[in-house]
């Protein structure tokens, strides 16, 4: 179900123009704000899941950052500065104040940046598998995937991919749900990809993470080989009160790979610190 795209017409599908682009945001629900923010090469059907079994409760917002989904895919460079002013832009432009940001692997970059930029908007905030700063081993693990995709195509790029974000031991228990996602992600736009993952590499908020006010709370995949623990409890040390928790059982995809666990943790911080 996860990579089927009909996902992407659930809820209040929209196109949200953002300064030089035009966003596609979902909203569902009503009442306090949730802002989802995806990784890498996904898009708003990442957070489906978890936006409908929370609108009961919340007006949840899911979007595609730039390069993806239904979003714009303007020529690159791309930074993570960019993707934070564009999703500043669809929290103003929908005007959203006091939100909890949820933030994913490169969405969680993203919502460190708003939390830089524009701290005002944030009330809670959770960071998924997430680093606070560039590393030499992601920009080679990137580049790894870009060569591949330009020597033996976007499926080889895909592969590699997913070998370094869902643990052996899921790959092995969900073979058919894996062939899904490699055959979903041969279908994105490689060269907007390439943008996106280039913005990863000159990335760092480890400086303002003290400045972080909000309630938060850090999550981690133990068996994470691309935002490693060490890498999020750092993240959990600087933020001042952050709570670290880690998930057994799971790589870099907590969302898939642990969904009962994830949805466990996040009614229980917003039971906390963002109740209805």
């Amino acid at each position: 179900m996860l990579f089927t795209p009909d996902m992407m017409d659930r809820g209040d599908a929209r196109l949200v123009p953002v300064g030089d682009i035009t966003m596609g945001v979902t909203l569902r629900g009503a009442g306090k704000p949730i802002v989802f923010i995806h990784g890498l090469g996904w898009d708003r059907r990442l957070w489906a899941g978890e936006a409908e079994r929370l609108a009961g409760r919340y007006l949840t917002v899911t979007g595609d950052s730039r390069g993806h989904g239904l979003s714009d895919k303007p020529e690159g460079p791309y930074s993570i500065d960019m993707l934070a002013a564009d999703w500043i832009g669809v929290i103003d432009a929908l005007g959203l104040a006091d939100i909890c940001l949820v933030g994913f692997s490169q969405g969680g970059m993203i919502a460190q940046t708003i939390m830089r930029d524009r701290p005002e908007l944030v009330s809670a905030l959770m960071l998924v598998s997430t680093s606070p700063a560039s590393a030499a081993s992601t920009r080679e693990n990137m580049e790894k995937r870009l060569a591949a995709e330009a020597v033996d195509g976007a499926r080889a790029a895909a592969e590699i991919a997913a070998a370094s974000i869902f643990s052996p031991a899921w790959r092995e228990r969900h073979p058919d749900t894996l062939e899904a996602f490699l055959e979903w992600r041969v279908t994105a736009d490689q060269a907007a990809l390439a943008s996106a993952t280039r913005a990863l590499y000159d990335f760092d908020v480890t400086g303002t993470l003290p400045a972080v006010a909000v309630p938060t709370l850090v999550v981690a995949g133990v068996d994470d080989v691309l935002t490693k623990p060490a890498g999020m409890q750092k993240i959990a040390e600087l933020v001042p009160g952050a709570e670290y928790l880690e998930v057994a059982d799971s790589g870099h995809m907590i969302p898939i790979e642990q969904p009962a666990a994830f949805s466990e943790l996040i009614d229980r911080f917003l039971a906390r610190h963002f109740a209805a």
